[in-house]
């Protein structure tokens, strides 16, 4: 019969605290997720008989007295027909590591806290884990697939509808979603319920929309940004430009009747042509940069001064 004091490295009058702190070291020495030696499945499995034994103060008793945790009340290996009322032993709640190491220890927090506080390895997404209450397993929801889908802003401005092929082990799921109006930039859609599978719970899905460059528009919010350059001339006498706007529409913007003189930097709003959001809407903004000439001939140089 294996010593558990031994396994334990504690002396036969140790206390329970020696006895918890001599388990918590040697589960994290000898844990498959951190030791990757030969030994360490079947040390590890040793380590938790030995605490699951010792932690408890009638188990320890009896194997002090030669019976050994297997023989209960006499009855080797247990209880002949089952025990009425239920099993004395353990709980209604134990972790299960898919590493395998048979039972666990009764104090369940101690792994608790090991896991959650980094204290044990894993892979990237750290132990894979899973929670029996009353004997039935409570799968743990898998982490959000998460993906970046870049967007142009004409599709950001009139919003979309797309299908998104997801594979799934074998399965190939289409998903159909609805990009609103006016999403902005690195934006995320939740799709609940269509990421990875862990038996009965499915994780959710994240799309993140990056909106690239435009060749003409910049957006600042609801505002849509914009630059024309007109000459001297126009700037002195009127101008009248045309812009493409996102919605596919020509827009004709001119100050010619109003005799205002443009100077570099002079901006325009144009009220109700900005990016549309639910009930919101920004406006266009147009900033002018006047284009002067190389030079000037002697009658052009005579004309304005004579005019100004």
């Amino acid at each position: 019969m294996t010593d558990h004091y031994n396994t334990l490295g504690v002396s036969k009058d140790a206390s329970e605290t020696d006895i918890k702190k001599a388990f918590r070291k040697l589960s994290l020495e000898f844990h498959p997720d951190r030791n990757k030696s030969p030994n360490a499945q079947s040390k590890f499995q040793e380590i938790n008989e030995a605490y699951e034994t010792l932690s408890d103060s009638q188990k320890r008793q009896q194997y002090d007295m030669g019976g050994g945790e297997n023989h209960f009340g006499g009855f080797p290996g247990g209880f002949p027909g089952g025990f009425p009322g239920g099993f004395p032993f353990g709980g209604g709640i134990r972790v299960h590591h898919s590493g395998g190491g048979g039972g666990m220890p009764h104090d369940i927090n101690d792994i608790f806290e090991q896991f959650f506080t980094g204290g044990m390895g894993g892979g990237p997404g750290g132990p894979s884990i899973r929670v029996f209450h009353n004997g039935r397993s409570v799968h743990q929801k898998p982490p959000p697939i998460k993906k970046t889908l870049p967007i142009s802003l004409e599709q950001a401005y009139d919003g979309f509808n797309m299908t998104m092929g997801m594979e799934n082990g074998n399965d190939r799921e289409e998903i159909p979603i609805t990009v609103p109006k006016g999403i902005n930039n690195n934006e995320t859609i939740i799709i609940t319920g269509k990421g990875n599978k862990n038996g009965d719970l499915r994780g959710d899905l994240h799309l993140i929309f990056e909106i690239q460059p435009h060749h003409f528009f910049t957006r600042d919010g609801l505002d849509l940004l914009c630059k024309k350059t007109i000459s001297l001339k126009e700037a002195l006498c009127g101008f009248s430009v045309e812009v493409l706007h996102l919605n596919g529409k020509i827009l004709r913007i001119t100050n010619q009747n109003q005799g205002n003189i443009v100077k570099p930097g002079f901006k325009r709003e144009v009220p109700g042509f900005g990016m549309i959001k639910g009930e919101q809407t920004g406006k266009l903004i147009l900033e002018f940069n006047v284009e002067f000439p190389d030079s000037l001939t002697s009658e052009q140089k005579t004309t304005l001064n004579e005019t100004l």
